[in-house]
This record gives C-alpha cells, structure tokens and sequence, in this order.
C-alpha cells in the first residue's frame, strides 16, 4: 500500500510538516480512501520549484511565517499524487496540538473539533478573521463538527464561512466554491 500522511501546524509560527509513507506491502485498500479533507487551492497559489525537490524527498518539513503558503504547497502535492492516483491512501490531519493529531487518527471527532476550535480561537487573535489559515482553520471545524455527530452545527458555520468567503475572496474563488460544495454535500 502506498500512503501519503500530511499534517500541518498552523501559522502561528510553528513548523509544517509533511510526511510521506512508502510502504512495500500489500494489502491493497479496495479503492482509494481519504480521510481528513484537503484545503482547497487558494485562488492566488503559485507553483514553485520547491514543489519538485518535496516529490521526489521522502520525508520533508516545510517551515515559515504563518501566510506564505506552507499549507498550500502541502496540500498541492497531496493533491497532485493523489489525483495522479499514486496514493491509495491519504490522511489529512490539522496538527494544532499533538492532542488534535491523536484525536483524529484515534476517531475521537469531538477532541478533534475541540481542538481545531482552540487553534481557530489563536488564529482569529493572531491573525484576524479574514485570515486564509482562520479560513481554512473554520472550514476544518466545520467538518470536525460533522464528523462528531453536530451536522446542523456544521452546516451553520459552513453556511457562515461562505458567507465570510464570499465576502473576502468573492463568490467565484475556488475555495468559496469548495464551501458550497461542501454544504450541498
């Protein structure tokens, strides 16, 4: 099986990372699996060289200021093996905390909302509501909500965020439109 695990600490000055798992043997998962949803393609996102030399390395960590695109360019090579279908498996966890990490690969969703909801608290401190990282942090509470059993309370953040998206971004930018997919999911 071959697996690519990403997590990611926010911009609040903490390091990113990104891990990629090659593992030799079988078994094979019936058809790709997903678990954790990845942020979408900021409408602004720049490819970089960078990106080759994270394809090819097996295991990097990228680090920087909070809104330089550390996310972004995790995300995009998720994305990329992904589509590309070299991945049969790929999680994507929000590492705020070694707490929230545990949680989400344990299943326990509502510590996982929790503590995206402590990260998204710093960040609207921090870094302001129109923030992409507080974007993108909301979005990721929303599911979290989702996941531990509060769809009506997802659904009311994810309708307030498109809102706050559409407001900031603009109704056609792609991830305003991967909000509302997400509400008619």
């Amino acid at each position: 099986m071959r697996a690519l695990v990403g997590r990611v600490r926010s911009g609040l000055g903490l390091a990113r990372h990104i891990d990629a798992v090659h593992l030799s043997s079988p078994p094979r998962v019936g058809r790709p699996w997903m678990f954790g949803g990845l942020p979408p393609r900021a409408g602004a996102f720049q490819p970089r060289a960078v990106a080759q030399e994270l394809a090819e390395a097996s295991t990097t960590v990228v680090s920087g200021l909070g809104g330089v695109g550390k996310t972004q360019l995790a995300a995009e090579h998720a994305r990329t093996r992904w589509q590309a279908g070299e991945l049969d498996v790929l999680i994507w966890v929000t590492a705020a905390s070694r707490e929230a990490i545990i949680s989400a690969y344990a299943g326990d969703h509502a510590a996982a909302a929790a503590a995206n909801e402590q990260l998204l608290t710093d960040q609207l401190r921090i870094l302001g509501p129109d923030h992409p990282d507080t974007l993108d942090s909301q979005a990721t509470l929303a599911s979290w909500r989702g996941y531990a059993g509060d769809p009506a309370g997802a659904v009311a953040a994810c309708r307030l965020l498109v809102a706050q998206m559409v407001r900031v971004l603009g109704p056609d930018a792609p991830a305003t439109l991967a909000r509302r997919a997400d509400l008619a999911f």
